[in-house]
């Protein structure tokens, strides 16, 4: 099946009840007065058509300035600012006179009309980089909107904000910060410390931390908050890998696993009282904005901070001992935690003040969120939990989107995504339509209230922001469409009926994505990207190499690597994700055959026919190789890696190890066993297996993710054919066609429920990130790990009692071919079985297609979408599973 193009994008327009600036085009000096409705006043520019401002505060721009084109909206708590696919940025919402919040641009209209790859908010203020590193900043002058005491002219590569202040990131890994002195706006006491070898920078509440190549860390403003770091500056001096703040204290990740914190005391700062349990084992790290959560690699939960905002969980410490996999935390003064655990199942605590009402406290809704639960959205005072079958389980004040009874019946099935704006909900359902709820109070200007624009949310939406007060919804045509409050970029017109624009309309040979932004090979060698433009959505600075020549695009979480014909690579996207290569850029200009990323880490390895290797990137997931380096100048011939470090296998068999200890970067105790035999690697998210040639098994790494197999370590001695792995399980096909298991229990790594019927006769494995499935030679199906993830396939065992030829998988399901032409699908947003002769097969993380061979194509297991239905091959048509596009032709 060829996999072809037409990439649409477009939307409906968006135009705000405030003032609406249209930069680079005549009127964009034109606002509404505050204090007075505009007087209707008309200009024409012969090109571009008519712009009108007409009395009763509502703006219309004939050429839809937003009703195409639109690839990113940003919020801040003033306004939004859109930035187009042609570079240019549209912004709008409060605009009082003398208070510019961010939503009028005008006095820089000219700098963002072309050239914008980025935007970045603050409080009340908006910074822009453009593709020539230069930024353009507008706002509130006292909150960062004005940056003229500073030289921004060229290679900055990253901006943050404290909230009342900026720092940016440059090229040559310096700082500039601007804004409120107070608020880490000067920085000039610790202006030698930012001079050099900066790799990142974290904001807090009038703050800034700098992680720097070594791992240590520099901190300046609010000192209070966590601008003086010095009572643990011992302990931030090297192996720092991840800071965040909850806006009154910070807590740094090292990579050994352990927790540094400092800040106010009270809000967490102070982890005294848990330091031991912080000493390791430390895998993410989470807060409210008085506490904070760490998850460790054996799934238990440590807490710390004010107790009622989430720091003290003794209530639910045994629901909390083992099985998380993921924490999600309220944003309001009333702070909750809610854990999402390997079952299925959540646990909350927290927000003590508000008594039954509390988003700590889902007592209300327990049977509800006991299974099925796969993902937890907080707003600010309540949840919203989304289950595997699409409904959306809700808790919390009443008030601010607890209580969804008024949409029950439309969140009972196909929702895709929830958002917040604090005090309101939005559902993205997979029909493209969106449900609102929440914000009680603020009746018609509420964000929960969509019903003004509700002809304009049935279909089409891909994606919602949101700035405390509005929602903007941003359509798969590249339109926008606003609700809420209209002083705060709330207010929309009704739509502009525009064509839809084909970025990409033939002639595509491949298409790859890192979830934020895309880009795709064309048949003269050419790449084409889109999306957002800080994670490669722009590739504007490397067009040139990317003109032709691409043979093969790699990816991780934040940046592409393009592999050419002639062995160079070209990089673009983050610079600290791996998208700025110039560091080691003469070691990529010839001799590459292969580029290596998991597609959640922030570094790359290249793997040169010479068998020596490359890396860049974040040095604190493996872009710094510098430790094994003479081990890896040649002799390597393959490459895995985690979500943190990389293991390559040299043609000794011996195997050389580097990145985060957490995810596999240290071998430790097996190191010995390492240094030869071995004759293939394998990996889950965070751990290693190596297949020896002896039949035996060597596995380090996150015991969560399958790093510990001692419980079938007398298994793994010899004997082993083949190894396959899931997200955090692994599973041994033996000679005698028996299978091993080990790891995450409840992703795989326990198979002790179906272990009588893998003893003997498998002949293949199959896997997906939750589960596995085994076949046998009676062409049988065995399958085992979580339920919702396609680990229970009970619904359908009479279809897999016999003849099945293949197995297809995605994240969440499975789909095997039978020697009739049968399709049986399990797990996750699967259709009926079919019955039809298939020959290829399409799979990405939510979805299955399969090409029949008379040339329809059914998308098998995947959300629905509204206007994908099948099509003939020889037309064009979308899969979307929320991770992906892909067209074909």
């Amino acid at each position: 099946m060829r996999i072809s193009a037409a990439i649409l994008f477009s939307t409906a327009s968006l135009i705000s009840g405030c003032a609406l600036q249209l930069p680079g085009h005549p009127g964009a000096d034109l606002k509404p007065d505050s204090q007075t409705p505009p007087r209707a006043r008309l200009g024409k520019d012969a090109d571009a058509g008519s712009w009108l401002f007409k009395s009763g505060d509502a703006v219309e721009h004939h050429q839809g300035f937003l009703s195409e084109g639109v690839v990113e909206i940003v919020p801040n708590s003033g306004g939004f600012a859109a930035l187009k696919s042609d570079g240019s940025v549209v912004t709008w919402g409060y605009n009082n006179a003398g208070n510019n919040l961010g939503g009028n641009s005008q006095a820089v209209s000219l700098e963002l009309s072309s050239g914008v790859t980025r935007i970045y908010a603050g409080t009340y203020a908006f910074a822009a980089v453009k593709s020539n590193g230069s930024v353009v900043t507008w706002g509130s002058d006292a909150w960062g909107g004005n940056s003229s005491s500073v030289s921004l002219a060229s290679s900055v590569s990253k901006v943050v904000s404290s909230g009342f202040a900026f720092a940016a990131l440059k090229a040559d890994s310096s700082v500039v910060t601007w804004g409120q002195a107070a608020a880490g706006g000067d920085s000039s006491l610790v202006s030698a410390s930012l001079a050099s070898g900066v790799t990142d920078l974290i904001g807090g509440g009038g703050c800034f931390a700098a992680l720097k190549s070594g791992g240590s860390v520099i901190t300046w403003g609010g000192a209070l908050q966590g601008g003086d770091s010095s009572s643990v500056s011992a302990s931030l001096a090297s192996g720092v890998v991840k800071i965040i703040s909850n806006g009154n204290a910070f807590a740094a990740l090292k990579g050994d696993g352990s927790v540094v914190t400092w800040g106010n005391a009270a809000s967490g700062g102070n982890s005294s009282g848990v330091s031991a349990s912080l000493a390791s084992g430390v895998a993410k790290l989470y807060s409210t904005p008085a506490a904070f959560a760490a998850l460790k690699t054996n799934g238990s939960v440590v807490t710390w901070g004010d107790s009622t905002n989430g720091g003290d969980s003794s209530g639910v410490s045994g629901n909390l001992s083992g099985g998380v996999i993921e924490i999600s935390s309220t944003t309001g003064y009333r702070g909750a935690f809610a854990a999402l655990k390997s079952n299925g199942s959540v646990v909350t605590w927290g927000d003590t003040l508000s008594g039954p009402t509390s988003a700590g406290n889902s007592s209300a809704v327990a049977a509800s969120l006991s299974s099925g639960v796969s993902k937890i959205t907080g707003g600010s005072a309540a949840y919203a939990a989304m289950k595997s079958d699409g409904s959306v389980v809700t808790w919390g004040d009443s008030n601010l989107g607890g209580n969804s009874s008024s949409v029950s019946a439309s969140l009972a099935s196909g929702v895709t995504q929830v958002y917040t704006s604090g005090a309101a909900f939005a559902a993205l359902k997979s029909n493209g339509s969106v449900v609102t709820w929440g914000d009680v109070l603020s009746g018609a200007s509420s964000a929960g209230n969509s019903s003004a624009v509700a002809s304009r949310l049935i279909s089409g939406v891909s994606r919602i922001f949101a700035n405390g007060m509005v929602f903007a919804a941003l359509k798969q045509d590249g339109s926008v469409v606003t609700w809420g409050n209209g002083g705060y970029g709330g207010q929309s017109s009704e739509p502009v009926a525009t064509p839809v624009a084909a970025l990409i309309s033939k002639d595509v040979t491949q298409i790859y994505s890192n979830g934020s932004a895309y880009a795709v090979v064309k048949q003269d060698g050419s790449v084409v990207t889109w999306g957002n433009a800080a994670y490669g959505g722009d590739s504007s600075a490397v067009s040139s190499p990317l003109s032709g020549g691409v043979k093969d695009i790699y990816f991780n979480d934040s940046g592409f690597a393009a592999v050419k014909e002639n062995g160079s690579v070209v990089t673009w996207g983050s610079a600290a994700g791996g998208g700025d290569s110039s560091a080691v850029a003469s070691r990529l200009s010839n001799g590459v055959v292969r580029v290596y990323s998991h597609e959640w880490s922030d570094a790359f390895a290249a793997l040169k026919s010479d068998g020596s290797v490359v890396t860049w990137g974040s040095s604190g997931y493996g872009g710094d190789s510098s430790s094994v380096a003479a081990q890896l100048s040649s002799g390597v011939v393959d490459i895995q890696t985690t979500q943190g470090a990389f293991a390559a296998l040299k043609s000794d068999g011996s195997v050389v190890v580097w990145g985060a200890s957490w995810s596999g970067g240290l071998p430790g105790a097996v190191a010995s066993s390492l240094t030869s035999g071995v004759i293939r690697i394998y990996r889950t998210n965070d751990a290693f297996a190596a297949l020896k040639s002896n039949g035996s098994v060597v596995v380090w790494g996150d015991s969560y993710n399958g790093g510990d197999p001692s419980a079938v370590a007398s298994r793994l001695t010899s004997g082993v054919k083949q190894i396959y792995s899931g997200g955090s399980a692994f599973a041994a096909l033996k000679l005698d066609g028996s299978v091993v298991t080990w790891g995450d229990s409840s992703g795989g790594g326990d198979s002790t429920a179906v272990a009588a019927r893998l003893t003997s006769g498998v002949t293949e494995l199959y896997s997906n990130l939750y589960a596995f499935a085994a076949r046998t030679s009676d062409g049988s199906i065995v399958t085992w790990g979580y339920n919702q993830g396609g680990g229970d396939s009970s619904a359908v065992t009479s279809s897999l009692a016999s003849g099945v030829e293949k197995i297809y998988s995605s994240w969440y399901s499975f789909v095997a071919i039978k020697t009739n032409g049968q399709a049986v699908a399990w797990g996750r947003d699967c259709k009926p079985n079919t019955t039809a002769h298939y020959k290829e097969a399409l799979t990405s993380e939510n979805s299955i297609a399969l090409e029949e061979t008379s040339g329809n194509i059914n998308l098998i297991c995947g959300a629905s979408h509204s206007g994908f239905e099948n099509r003939n091959a020889r037309d064009y048509f979308l899969i979307s599973d929320g991770f992906r596009l892909h067209y074909f032709r």
